[in-house]
């Protein structure tokens, strides 16, 4: 048996830091809020919009995707926590078993499906998905990073046309801060999590030191008590070891390239930028405050003299052309406050003057001159200001749209591009999180439906994410749908990028925007879709998507995802669970029946129809499941025996046996251990938990396998990815053999395909053969997709060969395993890296865990990890 052990730092435990005050209702409700309790939280943001503006720009859609994320990953006493923190110890415990253990095989042949290079269409504002942050090599202009809210990081090299990720291994992980050490470029840093918007929270600041293939914590490592956003990494220009951070928590600081980290001004700071000719003297912005250190950051020093006050967040941007000058961009001050203006030092930051304050830059209106009465403060999730290296007048903003000038913002701004096709000289997508110039005329734009370039210092953009055969693939999805005649058939909701539909192409078709969420295909005519929009929008298309309209049921209002079904035999019946009652209409959504409101009100979560019997359907809302045995015409509550009463967890979704409607799972939400999967056999007369060995993880959906010749065949989709059982199993086997470790937010089997596909968030769709418990054979190669080799816990096993010429990295504690009954070659290629903390080929049955002495061969291969193998057959000693 050939070894590979590596020592890598596990989670540095950290006291948990005092948490912000509230500075800027309504965000920092959610954003710094004054307790953990989420109840609580959730009362205080309700009562806040229940008496100011809920519409567009006015942060209500963003407080509804952080309570629907939030509310389904708290701990048992009902409090938020770091959930990327709890999610990773998860991983690495799964990974870790105990020794008789280890042996359990990963199943599981995952490719992504959809999309593959980018979209097609011109609906509203497609897109990819959002990117934070962006950042360059310093020699190398092709090689460019960018860092995704729940996707990861990614790299390019060359200048975009291509892109592949870096950080696949590690869960559930966001990326909000970059830099790149500017003499040793395999050197990079990584500022975790998503600042702007909050799905994933951060566990701090990882490193590498060869380019992106194995990462490894700094002593910036934050733990579960510690509920931090980070928004902006640099690096001192000329002393590598000097990295500040800009967080909720204040400006922290490293001498050391990253070992020790010091807070050193306390405070919720959005960015922070060095002097071009002094990296001496640092500039820092809060939310309405600016300040300046002149010993590199280690003292800061409040400079106000003519800037505004109450603003509810600051951009700030530096040139070379003339290191004096700062901009200063302040957003607004309230859900109906106008823009504050644009700021402009030119002595260091030490006075100000105001360059201009109309039009407003920040809503997502054309002239700037939309009425704020439905809200227009979205500063706190996107803000952004770039200054062109060599014309120190040359200025261009983000907030929603971009607007450039060329006089120092001292004249009117011109809009250059437009959240919405059609609306301006070019379409970008909205909600700009970043720009940054790469060159003198190359500049970058990081946004919520992808990365764009101009190479025109602004004035002409590109839609980057999707040039090559390799798309910047960070699609988030909250609900994929298939149907059972057409395996190439496909759509899906997704945040910011709206609704997609993919026919079996490298592409994927975007004929739907805003917020994309729950979708369905009539399984009799193909061309009928319906859709949604967040809490509650249904639509229908029966054109295939060209056009579509709404069918929402009366005033009614659902929740962020509002789920819906079809019945498998009569097309015409579906259902749309609400926040009043389940609706039900048998006209395809021309007309709606509220069914009997036996259940109490609440926002109705899942739902789920009995495919042998459409008469039978289940319904949960918050830890609460019902059953109606009529369409709808009466429900009965069946949460008796399923100890979930007074638990901090929600039901996530049902599934019912495809023969018997008597036979339901349900999923929870939540960290409460041991509580995850709890099935039925008399229709939720009494229930058995079948939680098992699943890690103590939130899960997310579930699907049934009517394929399998094992009874109970089921998969479930977590946080870090998805697992499977059966009644011969008994317990769960991991089933994420070439999957990236993101959420997995849906799962839909196709049967006559025998495929499994999953939405992800953050990784666009999936797709694995369905468990087999001891395939014949394993060629195992270079993903095309990863380009970079593979990362990530891998466990193959074979009842003949395993040949595999892949290169394995380590993301973070990776564990490899092969284990095939007649012998396992690695080919040429094949190398295992440093990173990789476990590797071993042997020889053994299938499902057999660890083999017995006799069966295995011990493989002596002098070679040092990273330098790579010579190839080698391990075969079986008789």
């Amino acid at each position: 048996m050939y070894r590979i052990l590596v020592c890598i730092p596990l989670l540095l435990l950290a006291l948990p830091r005092p948490l912000a005050s509230q500075e800027n209702a309504p965000w920092s409700i959610w954003q710094t809020p004054s307790t953990r309790n989420f109840a609580v939280i959730q009362q205080q943001a309700e009562a806040w919009f229940a008496n100011n503006p809920r519409g567009k720009h006015s942060g209500y859609k963003q407080w509804k995707r952080w309570e629907y994320a939030t509310q389904r990953r708290l701990l048992p006493n009902g409090e938020i926590a770091n959930c990327a923190a709890l999610n990773w110890k998860a991983y690495q415990k799964s990974a870790h078993r105990p020794a008789d253990q280890r042996g359990q095989v990963y199943g599981g042949t995952w490719d992504q499906l959809a999309p593959l290079d980018g979209y097609v269409g011109t609906s509203g504002n497609p897109g990819l998905g959002r990117v934070n942050v962006i950042a360059f090599h310093p020699s190398d202009p092709n090689t460019v990073f960018a860092g995704t809210p729940a996707g990861g990081l990614w790299k390019t090299s060359n200048a975009g046309v291509d892109w592949i990720p870096l950080t696949d291994g590690i869960p559930s992980i966001g990326v909000s801060g970059i830099v790149v050490h500017p003499t040793s470029p395999n050197t990079i840093y990584i500022l975790t999590g998503d600042g702007d918007g909050a799905h994933t929270p951060s566990i701090g600041v990882l490193k590498t030191t060869d380019g992106g293939l194995n990462w490894a914590n700094t002593g910036l490592t934050w733990d579960v008590t510690e509920l931090n956003r980070g928004y902006k990494l640099v690096m001192h220009p000329d002393n590598p070891q000097i990295l500040l951070v800009a967080c909720n928590d204040g400006l922290l600081r490293t001498t050391d390239g990253g070992t020790v980290w010091d807070t050193v001004f306390a405070g919720n700071f959005y960015d922070i930028e060095f002097k071009p000719d002094n990296p001496t003297v640092v500039y820092a912005a809060r939310n309405d405050r600016f300040y300046r250190s002149d010993n590199s950051g280690a003292t800061w020093t409040e400079y106000d003299s003519g800037l505004p006050t109450g603003e509810s967040r600051i951009a700030i941007a530096v040139t070379p052309d003339n290191p004096d000058y700062v901009y200063y961009l302040a957003g607004p001050g309230g859900p109906t406050g106008s823009f504050k203006g644009l700021y402009r030092s030119v002595d260091s930051g030490e006075t100000w003057a105001v360059r201009t304050t109309t039009p407003n830059i920040l809503d997502g209106s054309v002239a700037g001159d939309a009425s704020c009465a439905s809200g227009c403060d979205q500063a706190t999730y996107d803000l952004a200001i770039a200054i062109d290296p060599d014309d120190a007048e040359e200025v261009i903003t983000g907030g929603i749209n971009l607007w450039r000038d060329e006089n120092g913002g001292g004249t009117l701004l011109q809009l250059v591009a437009h959240w919405i096709i059609g609306y301006a000289p070019q379409f970008v997508h909205g909600d700009i999180h970043e720009l940054v110039f790469q060159d003198n005329n190359t500049l970058w734009c990081g946004s919520d439906g992808g990365i764009f370039r101009s190479t025109d210092d602004g004035v002409t953009w590109q839609d980057m994410s999707s040039v090559g055969s390799n798309g910047l693939l960070a699609t988030q999805f909250y609900r994929i749908a298939g149907v059972p005649g057409n395996a190439n058939l496909m759509i899906g909701g997704t945040q910011d990028n709206g609704t997609n539909k993919w026919t079996g192409g490298s592409t994927i078709w975007h004929f739907a925007g805003a917020d994309g969420m729950d979708c369905m295909i009539d399984h009799s005519n193909w061309d009928v879709l319906y859709l949604s929009t967040q809490n509650g929008g249904l639509r229908k298309s029966t054109d295939g998507g060209l056009t579509h309209n709404p069918i929402k049921p009366g005033n009614s209002n659902g929740g962020w995802v509002t789920p819906m079904v079809m019945d498998p035999i009569n097309p015409q019946r579906i259902y749309a669970g609400f926040r009043d009652t389940v609706w039900r209409s048998d006209n395809g959504g021309s007309s709606w029946t509220p069914t009997v409101t036996t259940i109490t009100l609440a926002t109705i979560q899942s739902l789920a129809i009995a495919p042998s019997d459409p008469d039978r359907i289940y319904a949960a809302k918050s830890n609460n499941i019902y059953r109606s045995d009529s369409i709808g015409v009466g429900w009965t509550e069946i949460t008796a025996t399923l100890p979930v009463a007074g638990m901090a967890v929600n039901i996530t979704r049902i599934a019912v046996d495809d023969g018997n409607p008597d036979e339901v799972w349900v999923t929870l939400s939540g960290y409460t251990a041991g509580q995850k999967v709890y099935y039925s056999d008399n229709a939720g007369l009494s229930w058995t938990n079948v939680s098992g060995s699943l890690p103590n993880v939130p899960v997310n959906c579930i699907a049934y396998d009517s394929v399998q010749t094992n009874d109970n065949a089921i998969y479930v989709g977590t946080d870090i990815g998805v697992f499977y059982r059966d009644a011969a199993l008994g317990d769960w086997v991991p089933f994420r053999n070439g999957l990236p470790v993101v959420p997995i937010r849906d799962l839909e089997i196709h049967a006559s395909a025998q495929k499994l596909r999953a939405g992800t968030f953050g990784r666009g769709i999936w797709e694995s053969d369905l468990y087999d418990a001891c395939p014949n054979y394993w060629f195992l190669t270079n993903g095309t997709l990863t380009g970079s080799g593979v990362q990530g816990h891998r466990y193959y096993q074979a009842a003949i060969d395993i040949v595999s010429g892949r290169d394995l990295y380590g993301g973070i504690a990776t564990n490899v395993i092969y284990q095939a009954a007649n012998s396992v070659i690695l080919t040429e290629g094949f190398q295992a890296h440093a990173g990789i903390q476990l590797f071993e080929a042997r020889t053994g049955p299938c499902g057999g865990g660890v083999p017995p002495e006799g069966l295995q061969v011990l493989v002596d291969l002098a070679v040092p990890p990273g330098i790579g193998l010579q190839p080698v057959s391990v075969t079986k000693n008789e």
